[in-house]
């Protein structure tokens, strides 16, 4: 059975940090940019921003758009 939606992971552990770098993000989600870009058009995941050379995303809105999907987040 092929389930629609995001493919996301039960369990996650982010950063308690106010903001999270694109890089730390897919690490700690497993996924790759073209995953994050397809969440983001398609089902409503957090947009990101630039500051400075890096692109940042709230780690709060990632955080509760994960636990909308059903996934267990922890912030350390």
């Amino acid at each position: 059975m092929i389930q629609s939606g995001p493919q996301v992971p039960r369990y996650v552990t982010l950063p308690d940090d106010p903001l999270i770098a694109a890089w730390h993000l897919r690490a700690c989600l497993g996924q790759s940019r073209q995953v994050l870009h397809l969440w983001r058009s398609k089902y409503g995941f957090p947009q990101s921003h630039r500051e400075s050379w890096s692109s940042v995303t709230s780690t709060a809105a990632v955080a509760d758009w994960l636990r909308a999907h059903g996934v267990e987040v922890t912030l350390q």
